[in-house]
């Protein structure tokens, strides 16, 4: 479920002090982000 911070169903990115951010996932750099993140676990 996508937090109501977005606007449109989409990825959320935690970044510095707790910031959120926003991303469409049929973005391609979203998806290679996502599996990178996934990657790194």
């Amino acid at each position: 479920e996508t937090s109501s911070l977005c606007s449109e169903p989409g990825v959320i990115f935690l970044a510095k002090r707790n910031r959120q951010i926003c991303a469409d996932p049929k973005e391609t750099w979203v998806q290679e982000y996502v599996t990178e993140l996934e990657l790194n676990a």
